[in-house]
């Protein structure tokens, strides 16, 4: 009923979410993310910091896919409660992958309270979107109606872009710059694990591709009235995991 009343003026938009070939492997690429973090988070041997903070990132992308499939859905169209507030999950994902990475090339490496401040603005913007989910289902799916009609970024959802794709990007670079630097620092490290560390630099060198195709995406009129980011991005993601 909530949707039928808003049918006549939006006339543009489905009223109904819609599925496809995309939503679906995407979906199951989020579904591999937390079969695998869990599978990281119960290991007892190893490297268990590491195994950690990459669980962690699993679980955190596989949220990030699943935002995308419902933008590409449009499935807020069905739960508009959920429109905004999982979409922070992106400015946790590098944080903790960061993490990983410092973890996995150095074995004596431990949380400590300064750490928490790689997750400022992820706590930033969940506090400031926080008195959001506190409306009426019909007053957000409103705005996201608004959304889907908009042709053109607000200054707004520029600034948010901006700032979500400079954190990203930023992270991912000093993932790599962590990686050389213990190559460089610890001559043996690159001798005894030389397919880990090659593995590694070749996962971040596809995050960071992805991460820069996602962002010429983001401020290109036409992929992004398309929807085209909502399924390809998650896609490579999928892939990559």
């Amino acid at each position: 009923r909530l949707l039928d009343g808003y049918f006549n003026q939006w006339a543009r938009t489905p009223v109904q979410p819609t599925l496809n070939f995309f939503a679906v492997i995407n979906t199951l690429g989020a579904l591999q993310c937390v079969l695998t973090a869990l599978a990281l988070l119960s290991i007892k041997t190893g490297n268990r910091t590491a195994n950690r903070f990459l669980g962690l990132t699993l679980l955190a992308q596989a949220l990030l896919i699943f935002v995308f499939v419902m933008y590409d859905t449009r499935l807020f169209l069905s739960v508009p409660q959920l429109y905004l507030a999982l979409d922070p999950v992106v400015l946790a994902v590098t944080p903790l992958f960061f993490l990983y990475v410092k973890a996995l090339t150095n074995r004596d490496f431990r949380f400590r309270k300064r750490d928490w401040l790689h997750f400022l603005l992820f706590f930033l913007i969940v506090l400031l979107l926080l008195p959001d989910l506190f409306r009426s289902a019909e007053a957000k799916l409103q705005d996201y109606l608004s959304e889907l009609q908009s042709t053109e970024l607000t200054i707004a959802d520029t600034i948010a872009h901006a700032i979500t794709n400079i954190q990203v990007l930023t992270y991912f670079s000093a993932a790599f710059i962590v990686l050389r630097k213990a190559v460089k620092n610890q001559p043996h490290l690159g001798e005894s694990l030389p397919v880990k560390i090659k593995w590694l630099r070749t996962l971040i060198i596809a995050l960071i591709s992805v991460s820069v195709m996602s962002a010429i995406f983001d401020f290109t009129p036409v992929a992004r009235e398309s929807g085209f980011n909502d399924y390809v991005t998650p896609f490579f993601l999928t892939l990559i995991v």
